[in-house]
């Protein structure tokens, strides 16, 4: 009869192995501070690029009517705003992507860290029941040498 601890040990790691198991071990070969670090570099990279890409259609569409109702002050101004409003926006994704990627690299770290504590157990469990088998191996063998020697 199959030991239950050991069945259920061996359906944890196979739901990990099947479900979180691949995209945990990707993140939890990195360390924190690279993976944080490559996290923000292309969350700085796509903000800047959507930001640089919306500025140029909003510039295509609207940019002559508002060269022509501006003066040289208001231009300045609007100037300053779009790069505020851009460093507003940069640095609220960059402090939500940390957030996130760190929490994201926790959560892997701890799965995979469990993940290997139940294959200790699992271990630990078929080595007990080898165990039990050669002691009950022995104990046969025992009992076969008592019953020969009583003859």
């Amino acid at each position: 009869m199959p030991n239950k601890n050991k069945v259920k040990i061996m359906n944890k790691l196979a739901l990990y192995d099947g479900t979180l198991g691949p995209r945990y071990n990707r993140i939890s070969e990195y360390p924190k501070k690279s993976y944080l670090s490559t996290n923000r570099l292309i969350t700085f990279l796509t903000i800047t690029l959507g930001y640089g890409l919306l500025f140029l259609i909003f510039a295509v569409f609207y940019g002559e009517k508002l060269i022509n109702s501006l003066d040289f002050s208001g231009i300045i101004f609007a100037g300053f705003l779009i790069i505020v409003l851009y460093f507003v926006l940069l640095i609220t994704y960059l402090i939500i992507t940390n957030i996130i990627y760190k929490q994201r690299h926790y959560d892997a770290t701890m799965a995979t860290k469990q993940y290997y504590r139940d294959i200790k157990k699992l271990i630990r469990e078929i080595k007990r029941e080898h165990d039990k088998k050669l002691n009950l191996q022995d104990l046969e063998l025992l009992r076969e040498m008592i019953g020969e020697t009583n003859e």
